[in-house]
């Protein structure tokens, strides 16, 4: 809905790493909310206590706010006057195939990303060597100046024995932003950064390894130093799990540009989320635990033939006949040219119970799965080589059996299943090479039809977003602020 006050202006202007807005910021104050948790000397308890992201008083970084406030103004009419007082940020010459580098490069999307954002976070997978990434970026880009800021001495040591190790010079100069030649790599603390000799400020690129720890005070310190230049690049452990108020505070300083690296060598698959609505005539609220799990989902008749049915006008791309059934399912789908469609079900008897609507659709189980209880016409269906990677069909599969079904021509998950959490999937679903080019789609059902059921739909559908799934057609950064808007306090943005 857009905001009434259609001829309104926003004054956002920006010095540094910082952001202001005009009087007319209270069209945006209610979605620059964080919660904020102080111990209440008074009450002698711990208290939520409600501040904004860009304060009036008690600066700190919070440039990456600049796009969210930008989309607002697009969603509610509103105009915005963007204007930089002081620096602009320094830029990043575009990487030739032969750029000069002692070490080949193993994580291409990082130097991609670097160029490409000012502002940026990295998530990196427990297999990644941080100090890694941030040689192979210092060497690609031999002839522009860094600053490595990490948190104590000791780590600084580490990272400068490390660097040398991966042929990083720690010695020889450049030329910083304004000209002037300068050691080339630095390695630091908040501290330290003040140091004449390191010239923070007109570095071209600043790497805070430890994303959270940046959030701290010494480092805002440092962040809001006169006029900086610097891009900014944080690191954050892909299996970091932030408060709500530190991903709040991520998103203020290193904006809504994100990119994560599983393993070295690897980038993750354009995941997409979408939706079959499925409401038909609700099921006994009375119904609860094992009863309701078998007669509301495993062999609920409708909901299996509609699974089967979706299954095969996937396969057969009948995009006419899914306008006609679930019109806003066949929008999303429309464009996916590939026609292989994974049937994933929660259980072994789930399984069979979708499989009995499709003829002739093998059926992957659990390996060293014992079939004795199945009937032997079951039994037929059950595939127990590996669906290759020349596979072009149908597939009704367990979860413990996805390891023997490849996803080379398999684009799209129908998730059969119910409960909160997202479908359990092999790595190697969500991981490619970089530059592969790979998308793998999962239709969710969204079950209606139940109390219990209902609940757990809504608790899935927050999962995909928490995982970063998205719907088809969104834009990432995006979809990355409509996630960031929804999660408010009570009375802001909605």
């Amino acid at each position: 809905m857009r905001h009434q006050l259609n001829h309104t202006v926003v004054e956002l202007s920006r010095r540094g790493n910082v952001l202001s807005i005009d009087a007319a910021r209270q069209l945006v104050e209610a979605c620059l909310e964080t919660d904020r948790l102080l111990y209440d000397p008074v009450e002698q308890r711990v208290v939520s206590q409600t501040e904004s992201l860009i304060p009036n008083t008690g600066l700190r970084a919070n440039a990456g706010l600049e796009m969210m406030i930008r989309y607002i103004g697009l969603q509610r009419g509103f105009e915005i006057n963007f204007e930089n007082h002081g620096c602009c940020r320094a830029s990043l010459p575009v990487l030739s195939a032969n750029s000069s580098s002692s070490c080949a490069v193993t994580d291409p999307a990082v130097l991609q990303f670097v160029y490409q954002n000012e502002l940026g976070l990295v998530r990196a997978g427990a297999p990644v060597d941080l100090v890694r990434l941030a040689a192979e970026i210092l060497l690609a880009y031999s002839q522009k100046s860094f600053v490595i800021v990490v948190a104590t001495r000791a780590e600084r040591r580490e990272w400068r024995r490390r660097l040398r190790s991966f042929g990083v010079s720690l010695q020889e100069h450049a030329l910083d932003c304004f000209g002037e030649s300068v050691k080339r790599v630095v390695v630091t603390t908040p501290i330290g950064a003040a140091e004449d000799d390191v010239f923070f400020h007109s570095r071209h690129l600043a790497i805070l390894p430890d994303a959270i720890a940046s959030l701290g005070e010494r480092f805002q310190t440092m962040l809001l130093c006169a006029d900086p230049k610097a891009r900014l690049l944080g690191f954050l452990r892909a299996d970091t799990k932030p408060s709500p108020r530190e991903q709040d505070l991520l998103r203020a300083q290193f904006g809504f540009a994100e990119l994560t690296i599983p393993a070295h060598g690897q980038v993750l698959v354009d995941r997409r989320i979408a939706r079959l609505p499925f409401v038909v005539q609700p099921l006994p609220d009375r119904l609860k635990g094992h009863e309701l799990q078998c007669s509301g989902v495993w062999q609920h008749p409708v909901r299996n033939r509609w699974i089967a049915k979706l299954a095969k006008v996937l396969f057969y791309q009948d995009w006419c006949a899914l306008a006609n059934w679930q019109p806003e399912l066949a929008e999303q789908l429309h464009d996916e040219s590939r026609r292989g469609v994974i049937v994933l079900a929660e259980c072994v008897p789930q399984a069979i119970a979708i499989a009995k609507r499709l003829k002739r659709v093998p059926i992957v189980l659990d390996h060293g799965l014992d079939l004795g209880f199945l009937s032997p016409s079951d039994r037929a269906k059950v595939e127990l080589r590996h669906i290759g990677w020349d596979c072009d069909c149908i597939v009704i599969a367990t979860p413990g059996g996805l390891d023997r079904v490849s996803l080379q021509h398999i684009p799209t998950i129908i998730w059969a299943g119910s409960g909160p959490h997202v479908p359990p999937l092999p790595a190697e679903y969500l991981m490619m090479p970089y530059n592969s080019q790979r998308r793998l789609t999962i239709v969710d059902v969204d079950d209606q039809h139940h109390p219990v059921l209902r609940l757990r739909s809504q608790l899935r559908r927050a999962a995909y977003a928490n995982a970063g799934w998205i719907a088809p057609g969104v834009d990432s950064e995006c979809a990355r602020i409509r996630q960031f808007l929804a999660r408010r306090p009570i009375g802001g943005c909605r």
